[in-house]
C-alpha cells in the first residue's frame, strides 16, 4: 500500500510588520580579506581532546581518512571540497552523517557540517558544531534554498518547521533569520589563512552547508500542460505515469517549439563554486546570537527511528528497539520469525519445514537484523498469527507513525531511504549478491538473512532508487522545490493463513509484496504558484503505485499488480471505475461489490473529506484476487495506493513455490542474474539538452545526448558506425528513441 506521498500543508510564514535599517552587507567575500578580525576568545580557547574525535555522525574511517590524504589535509581544500560538491537539503535534525552524505552528494547543515569535521579531525584540525541564528540577505537565501520568491524562501523553512523570521525594510523583504548550523575549526590561519596543513593557531567560523546556486533551463515556455490522471488511469498502459506526461509535453512542443524534448523544459541548479585558496574566516551571512557548541551531535538533534511489535488487540509489546538513523541508513534491515525454543525447532525439523508444520503446535519469535547482526529479538507467538509493526520517526521537530499488520513466519526487508539512493549503494548491495552466487556454487553455507533478505533488501532499494531518479526528474518540469521525510518500503514474503475454529491451522507463502509505507514531501513552488502543487502530488503518486508492480515485474520475471494498474485493467474490461466524494457516496456505495473491509475504509476516507477512486468489483489477475482503489486529498492531490487482499503496495500475481523455508522463485540463481542486471542497466537514463554553438539561443539545432549505463551501450550502440553523425542526433531527438 502507498501510504503517501503526501505535501506538509503549505503555510506561508508572515514577514515580520516592522521596518529596520540594516547593516550594510558586501557582495563580494573578496571585499572581507582586509577584515579578518578574529575574536581574541576564540584564539583563546584550546581545542579538546574530544575536537579530534570520531562520533557516530563523524566516523574517522578509513574511507574518510583516505579522502582527507587525497585531499591533501589543508583546510581551505577540505573546506572547498564539501562546500562546493554537495548540494544543500533543508530537512531538519542529523539524518545522513558524513559517510552517506558523502555516497549521496547532498545533505542539510548538520550533514554537510559533520562531513568536513570528520575530515578536518581526520587531517588533525580540532573542529566543532555550532548552533546559532543567522540573518542572511533575501536574494542569497533564495539562491541557497533554490527558489524565485522571496516569500517562498522563508516558506520553505519555516513549513519544515524550522525557527525562520522574515524581515521586511523599505516595504519588502530583505532578509530571513533562521537557526542554522555552521563549524568551527581550529586551523592554521594567522600566517596562511588555512592554505596549508600545519598547527591551528585560531578558531574560525566556516559552513560548508552555504553556498549559491545557478539556474539552467532550455526552454521557458507558457501553457504547458499538466499530468493527466484520469487519461493516464483509462486504460492499461506499459509507459510509467512520468513517460505518459512527457508524451504530453512532446506533443505540446511539437507545435509551440518542434525540435526540443521535454527535458529542455526542466529548471535544474548548479553550485556556484567557490575557490579563493584561503580561508575567509566569516561566514557569508551574519551571525546574530550562538546558542551552543558541541564535539559531539546531542541525541535531540538526531533524527530517530523506533520500531515496535505489539499484540493488536491487547498492544502489549512483544519487540522495540530505536536507533539514531545515522546508525543503520544504507544498511540492510529485515524482520523475519525464528523458533522459539528448541523444542519449536525439533518439531519444525520433523514436518520438514516451517510451512509443513500445523501452526498451532509451534510458536516463534521476531527478530529484527541489521547487515545479518541480530539487534532486537521479541516474545514468542503462535505461527501465523497477526502482529502490530510500527515504525515512528522522530526529525527532531515532529514524529510520524506508520503501522502494519504483519504475520508471524513472514520474512520483511525494510528498506530506508534519506532523500537519494545513489547508483554507488544500489551497485554496493550487487556486490553482495555476487559474493553470495559464489559461496551458493562453492556449496559454502549461506545464512537466509544473506540469501533471502538480501534479495528483497535489494528489491526495496531498486525501487527506492528508480523512485528518487523519477521525482528529481518531475520536481524538475513542474518548477518546484521538495524536501522529503525519510521514506520507508517493505519487500516481503506475503503469509496466506487458514484457520480452524478461529486458530492459525497452518501458514504458506502467497505472493512477494512491495508495500512503500511512508513517502512525504513538502512541495514549495519556486515562483509561489501553488497551483503546480496538485499535479505534481498527483503523478508523484501515480509513479509511486506504478513502480510497486513494475520493479516485481522486472526482477521477477512474473505478473504483478499495483493500484494504479488494477484501476487500467478495471476500465479495460469494462467495470465501472467510480470517482466517490461526499456528494455521491449515498448512490454509489450500494453498487459497490467490495469486501466489507474496504467499503469500510472508503466511507472512513470519504468522511474526513477525501476522494476515492475505486472499481465497482474485484478483479481477477492470475491468483490474485481483489481491487485497486485510490484515496486522494481533492485540493492538495497527496494520495493512498491500495490494493486489497491483505497488504497494498504492488503483489505477484502468482503464488509461490516453497523448499524447506527458501523461497525459491523460478530459480534463486536465475533471479539473483537478472536482479543484477536490471540494477545495472535499469537505471532511468537521463536527456540533456545542450545548446547550440553560439550558447545563448537554444534553437532545434541544439543537440540531444542520451546518458545510459555503459554495459547498455555495449550491448546497444547509440549510433552504429553506417549513421552520420547528423543520422544519429535526428534519431535521438525523437521523444522515444528505441532502447531509451
Amino acid at each position: 500500500e502507498v501510504k503517501e506521498p503526501r505535501h506538509t500543508p503549505f503555510k506561508p510564514s508572515a514577514p515580520t510588520n516592522r521596518s529596520r535599517k540594516l547593516k550594510p552587507i558586501k557582495t563580494s567575500w573578496l571585499e572581507k580579506i582586509g577584515d579578518f578580525l578574529v575574536a581574541p576568545a576564540y584564539a583563546a580557547e584550546p581545542p579538546a581532546p574530544q575536537d579530534l574525535a570520531g562520533t557516530q555522525e563523524a566516523p574517522l574511517s578509513q574511507e574518510i581518512i583516505d579522502l582527507a590524504n587525497q585531499l591533501g589535509g589543508s583546510p581551505v581544500r577540505l573546506y572547498e571540497f564539501v562546500r562546493n560538491n554537495f548540494r544543500y537539503e533543508p530537512y531538519a535534525g542529523s539524518l545522513k552523517g558524513a559517510t552517506q552524505t558523502l555516497k549521496e552528494g547532498g545533505g542539510n547543515e548538520w550533514d554537510q557540517a559533520s562531513l568536513l569535521i570528520a575530515l578536518f579531525r581526520a587531517s588533525g584540525i580540532p573542529a566543532r558544531y555550532v548552533v546559532g541564528t543567522v540573518e542572511i540577505p533575501i536574494d542569497k537565501a533564495m539562491s541557497w534554498l533554490g527558489v524565485e520568491d522571496a516569500n517562498m524562501a522563508g516558506s520553505l523553512l519555516a513549513t519544515l518547521g524550522r525557527a525562520t523570521t522574515t524581515i521586511v525594510s523599505g516595504g519588502k523583504i530583505s532578509a530571513i533569520q533562521t537557526q542554522h548550523v555552521w563549524v568551527r575549526a581550529y586551523v592554521p590561519f594567522l600566517n596562511s589563512r588555512g592554505a596549508v596543513p600545519g598547527p591551528g593557531d585560531t578558531w574560525v567560523d566556516i559552513d560548508p552547508s552555504f553556498k549559491g546556486q545557478t539556474k539552467t533551463q532550455t526552454l521557458t515556455l507558457t501553457g504547458i500542460p499538466l499530468f493527466d490522471q484520469a487519461d493516464y488511469l483509462s486504460t492499461f498502459r506499459l509507459e510509467s505515469p512520468l513517460d505518459f506526461y512527457r508524451n504530453q509535453i512532446q506533443v505540446f512542443l511539437n507545435t509551440n517549439a518542434s525540435g526540443f524534448l521535454p527535458e529542455a523544459l526542466a529548471r535544474n541548479l548548479d553550485i556556484v563554486p567557490e575557490s579563493f585558496g584561503v580561508i575567509i574566516g566569516q561566514p557569508p551571512y551574519t551571525i546574530r546570537t550562538t546558542i551552543a557548541t558541541y564535539s559531539e551531535i546531542p541525541d535531540t538533534h538526531r533524527q530517530k527511528l523506533a520500531i515496535t511489535i505489539s499484540d493488536p488487540i491487547t498492544g502489549e509489546i512483544d519487540l522495540s528497539y530505536t536507533s539514531f538513523l545515522p546508525s543503520i541508513i544504507g544498511k540492510r534491515l529485515t524482520l523475519s520469525y525464528a523458533p522459539a525454543t528448541a523444542a519449536d525447532e525439533t518439531t519444525i525439523s520433523a514436518y520438514g519445514d516451517l510451512f509443513s508444520t500445523p501452526a498451532y503446535l509451534v510458536s516463534l519469535k521476531p527478530q529484527l537484523k541489521l547487515d545479518g547482526i541480530l539487534v532486537a529479538e521479541g516474545s514468542p507467538v503462535g505461527a501465523g498469527e497477526e502482529e502490530r509493526l510500527v515504525f515512528l520517526f522522530n526529525n527532531t521537530i515532529n514524529s510520524d507513525q506508520v503501522e502494519n499488520i504483519i504475520i508471524s513466519g513472514g520474512y520483511y526487508s525494510i528498506g530506508l531511504d534519506v532523500q537519494n539512493v545513489p547508483q554507488i549503494q544500489a551497485l554496493s548491495r550487487i556486490d553482495k549478491l555476487r559474493t553470495i552466487s559464489d559461496q551458493i556454487t562453492a556449496g559454502q553455507p549461506v545464512s537466509l538473512d544473506d540469501h533471502l533478505g538480501e534479495l528483497l533488501y535489494m528489491t526495496a532499494m531498486t525501487y527506492h532508487q528508480k523512485l528518487d531518479v523519477a521525482t528529481r526528474q518531475i520536481r524538475a518540469l513542474h518548477q518546484v522545490v521538495t524536501v522529503r521525510d525519510v521514506s520507508v518500503i517493505m519487500a516481503f514474503v506475503d503469509i496466506s493463513v487458514a484457520y480452524l475454529f478461529g486458530a492459525p491451522k497452518s501458514i504458506s507463502p502467497a505472493g512477494l509484496i512491495v508495500d512503500l509505507d511512508r513517502n512525504v514531501h513538502t512541495v514549495i513552488p519556486v515562483d509561489g504558484d501553488l497551483g503546480r502543487i496538485k499535479p505534481f502530488m498527483q503523478l508523484i503518486g501515480n509513479q509511486s503505485s506504478y513502480l510497486e508492480h513494475k520493479v516485481l515485474e522486472e526482477i521477477y520475471e512474473t505478473q504483478a499488480v499495483s493500484a494504479v494498474k488494477v484501476i487500467q485493467l478495471a476500465h479495460d474490461q469494462g467495470i465501472p471505475v467510480h470517482a466517490i466524494t461526499n456528494q455521491n457516496i449515498s448512490t454509489i456505495l450500494p453498487l459497490l461489490r467490495l469486501s466489507e473491509e474496504v467499503k469500510t475504509d472508503i466511507i472512513n476516507a470519504v468522511n474526513s473529506g477525501q476522494e476515492v477512486i475505486v472499481p465497482e468489483r474485484d478483479l481477477t489477475v492470475q491468483d490474485w484476487i481483489g481491487v485497486g482503489y485510490i484515496i486522494q486529498d481533492p485540493t492538495g492531490g497527496d494520495g493512498t495506493y491500495r490494493i486489497s487482499g491483505g497488504f497494498g503496495g504492488g503483489s505477484t500475481a502468482s503464488r509461490l513455490e516453497v523448499a524447506p523455508f527458501l523461497l525459491t522463485i523460478y530459480s534463486f540463481q536465475i533471479a539473483m542474474y537478472r536482479q543484477i542486471e536490471l540494477a545495472e542497466l535499469a537505471l532511468e537514463p537521463e536527456l540533456l539538452t545542450l545548446p547550440g554553438p553560439d550558447n545563448i539561443i537554444y534553437t532545434g539545432d541544439d543537440k540531444v545526448y542520451a546518458i545510459i549505463p555503459l554495459t547498455k551501450a555495449l550491448k546497444n550502440d547509440l549510433c552504429t558506425e553506417k549513421e552520420s553523425e547528423n543520422d544519429c542526433t535526428k534519431k535521438y531527438k525523437d521523444p522515444n528513441p528505441e532502447g531509451m
